[in-house]
C-alpha cells in the first residue's frame, strides 16, 4: 500500500467543508444521510465540524461486492427512515468513482420529496471520467486507483487506516 492522502490532509478538508456546509445551511435544519458503510468515519468527523440543529439517517448501499470496481446493479440495503418530503438533504459519500451510486442516490432522495439535495464528497477521483453528478461540496480530487482508510474498504478490510491509501495487488490478493 501507498500513502496517497495523509490524515492532516483530510482533517483540514473535513474543516473547510464544515465551513461550506454550515454556511449554505446553517438556517434549514437539514437531514444529512451518510451513505454507509465508507462514509462513517467522514461523515462523523463532518458532522462533529456543524454546528447547526440536523437529523441525521443513514443509507446503505453496494455495487462492489468485494471487487475493486463496480459489479453490476446498485442494491439498496437500508434507506432512510425520516420523512424527506420538503426537506433539504445532505448526502455524505467517501468517494465518488464513476458517479452511478450516487446519481441514483440523489435521483432516491428526490423522488421522496427532499428538496434542495446536496452532496459532500470527501474523496472525487473521476478524473476526466465518470458521470457529470453535481458534487456540491468537494474535500480532495485526486485522480487515482482502489483506495482504502479513512472508512474505504477492500472484503471488509482497511477501513481503520488514519490516511487514504492506494491498494496494490499484493494487498488486494492477500484477500481473495
Amino acid at each position: 500500500m501507498k500513502l496517497l492522502i495523509p490524515e492532516d490532509e483530510i482533517r483540514a478538508a473535513v474543516r473547510r467543508l464544515g465551513a461550506e456546509i454550515t454556511r449554505d445551511f446553517a438556517k434549514s435544519d437539514p437531514v444529512v444521510v451518510p451513505i454507509l458503510s465508507g462514509s462513517f468515519m467522514f461523515a462523523a468527523d463532518l458532522i462533529r465540524e456543524l454546528p447547526f440543529p440536523l437529523e441525521v439517517d443513514f443509507m446503505k448501499v453496494s455495487s462492489y461486492k468485494d471487487a475493486t470496481a463496480p459489479q453490476g446493479p446498485i442494491e439498496v440495503h437500508l434507506e432512510p427512515g425520516t420523512p424527506l418530503r420538503g426537506r433539504p438533504v445532505l448526502i455524505i459519500e467517501d468517494i465518488i468513482d464513476s458517479g452511478g451510486t450516487l446519481l441514483r442516490i440523489i435521483e432516491d432522495m428526490r423522488r421522496a420529496g427532499a428538496e434542495p439535495v446536496k452532496v459532500a464528497v470527501l474523496l472525487d477521483k473521476r478524473g476526466e471520467k465518470g458521470k457529470p453528478v453535481p458534487v456540491d461540496y468537494t474535500g480532495i480530487k485526486r485522480a487515482c486507483d482502489f483506495v482504502v482508510g479513512y472508512g474505504t474498504d477492500y472484503a471488509g478490510h482497511y477501513r481503520n487506516l488514519r490516511g487514504i491509501y492506494v491498494l496494490d495487488e499484493p494487498d488486494i490478493a492477500a484477500y481473495r
